[in-house]
């Protein structure tokens, strides 16, 4: 569930850098378009206080002279300065202005451009060289530009078309900056959770590493344990198995079920201590004998007492036979005094005792092994945990148990 948690994440925060990325190029889409675009304005009043589109276009007309010996027919003069104003943020550019007057016109001189005239319309066109480029009226700037003009009298211009392109800068953006600054941060959240990824997929091999080094060196010590009586060989990973699958179907938690399963793999460890002679013994024990047999609980609790990484793990070889009703060894526990996983495994331990052959009798049929946990229940087993238990041998629990550890001697 956590694996998928974090994927979930890590894939919403992908889908917000794609939608990130593709906002930026979108606004750069735009842009480039926009840029592209000839814009138009017409100006019919040339005295100021007219915008359009965010420029004014603006001329001012000097004192005019007479003088009858510059071009024929032409003889007022007059000097034009013209202001163009930007009151927007954005750069107008490769701009013209085309002015109407109202008869013929020469021009005689102009600064920052070139004119040229046909008919009554003068064509202004604005340089570019290596100190100004005054094709370009950068944002909240002014670009002024003037001529000598010689008319048949002193002439106030018509009107004027202004002609050019909006440069969409999207480096000069607010908002594109804007996406720019918030796909750093989800790449910084995203190079984030990569690391915090791999380290804790460090820790999870790592650890995994180790539940197989323990289970490893458990299964050998099991199978040492086994190797005392071949007619219990595969008995401590039987019991193991069956604890922990009765474990889940009674809701205990993954990681204590895994604990579950080393405490059951441990739970005859005792029996190292057990004379071979008794413990393989076919016929009926003495008392002394029994006490020998008993005395394995008290002896795996023991052995198990420096073995602290396992919360709990000495509860299994110390309490899986106290019965339910008190009458059990070593303490004489009753009911909810002795430890939950030491009544599972007492249930699971009964289960593959009665299920395969030893010593001193034949397996029970699967009929008669459910009879018996039947009539133990409340005395020998947890009576909670015998229906679950019977529910999992119907299943087939214990058929595919002894498939993968076969009770057959070493």
């Amino acid at each position: 569930m956590k694996d998928f948690i974090h994927r979930r994440r890590f894939y919403i925060l992908l889908m917000i850098i794609g939608a990130l990325a593709l906002g930026m190029i979108g606004m750069i889409i735009y842009c480039d378009y926009q840029s592209k675009i000839i814009r138009t304005m017409e100006y019919d009043n040339l005295q100021g206080g007219v915008v359009h589109d965010g420029l004014e276009l603006v001329v001012e007309r000097g004192t005019p002279w007479m003088d009858y010996s510059m071009y024929q027919g032409l003889p007022a003069g007059a000097q034009y300065d013209w202001k163009l104003v930007n009151y927007t943020g954005v750069e107008f550019r490769n701009w013209t202005v085309d002015v109407v007057f109202p008869g013929a016109l020469q021009v005689n001189s102009s600064w920052n451009g070139a004119f040229s005239v046909s008919g009554d319309v003068m064509t202004f066109i604005p340089e570019r060289n290596d100190d100004m480029d005054l094709t370009v009226v950068h944002g909240h700037s002014t670009r002024g530009f003037g001529a000598v003009i010689y008319t048949s009298q002193a002439m106030i211009p018509e009107r004027a078309i202004l002609t050019g392109y909006w440069h969409m800068d999207v480096l000069k953006m607010p908002v594109f900056w804007a996406l720019v600054g918030a796909t750093v941060v989800v790449l910084f959240i995203i190079l984030l959770n990569l690391m915090l990824w791999y380290r804790t997929e460090k820790y999870r091999r790592q650890i995994k590493k180790d539940d197989e080094m323990i289970r490893q060196a458990m299964l050998t010590m099991t199978d040492f344990i086994d190797a005392k009586d071949s007619y219990t060989k595969g008995h401590s990973s039987r019991v193991a198995v069956y604890s922990r699958q009765l474990a889940e179907r009674l809701g205990v938690p993954e990681e204590e079920r895994k604990n579950f399963y080393y405490i059951a793999l441990m739970h005859d460890c005792g029996k190292v201590g057990v004379p071979d002679a008794v413990l393989k013994k076919p016929g009926k024990l003495t008392d002394d004998e029994f006490r020998l047999i008993q005395a394995h609980a008290t002896v795996g609790n023991h052995l198990l007492t420096h073995f602290t990484s396992i919360p709990g793990i000495s509860d299994g070889a110390h309490y899986h036979h106290e019965r339910y009703d008190g009458t059990g060894y070593p303490e004489g526990l009753k009911g909810e005094e002795i430890p939950y996983v030491a009544r599972i495994i007492c249930i699971a331990d009964a289960v593959d005792a009665m299920s395969t052959n030893r010593c001193y009798r034949d397996r029970l049929p699967e009929d008669q092994l459910i009879n018996e946990l039947r009539e133990h229940a409340g005395t020998q087993f947890d009576p909670v945990m015998v229906p679950t238990m019977i529910d999992l041998i119907h299943e087939g629990i214990i058929q595919s148990t002894q498939k993968e550890y076969p009770n057959r001697a070493i």
